[in-house]
């Protein structure tokens, strides 16, 4: 890491979820990408670091880096795209958009299941 970080780089700390820390399906690699582009996009919608600086950071190869991006899209937790010359990587890690779509999944299926109930009952008067 460079020498010449600002002081709260360099003396802050960055909190991850703990969906994507438990999450088994993603490497120690993928969770290290992760880390690096939380740390990118903390508190913003998206950001747009390197995948030579990923690599860097995560302490990977550009190749793992973009093997675990694409992992990471894969279940949902990141999006990405290239514009002009960048690649900009959205971020649902911060909006807990993962967790609130599984709840929103969850709650949807226990509908759909009373609604089933409810049509069987009605078939059997």
């Amino acid at each position: 890491m460079k020498a010449n970080l600002s002081k709260i780089y360099r003396e802050g700390y960055t909190t991850f979820p703990n969906l994507i820390m438990c999450d088994d399906r993603i490497s120690c690699q993928g969770k290290m990408v992760a880390i690096v582009l939380w740390f990118h996009g903390f508190l913003k919608e998206s950001c747009f670091p390197s995948q030579k600086l990923i690599a860097q950071e995560a302490g990977v190869s550009i190749r793992t880096v973009r093997n675990q991006i694409k992992k990471l899209k894969e279940l949902g937790y990141i999006d990405y795209g290239k514009s002009s010359r960048y690649y900009t990587y959205t971020l649902f890690l911060n909006r807990e958009s993962k967790l609130n779509r599984l709840r929103r999944k969850t709650d949807e299926q226990i509908w759909n299941d009373k609604i089933t109930e409810t049509l069987k009952i009605i078939q059997t008067l």
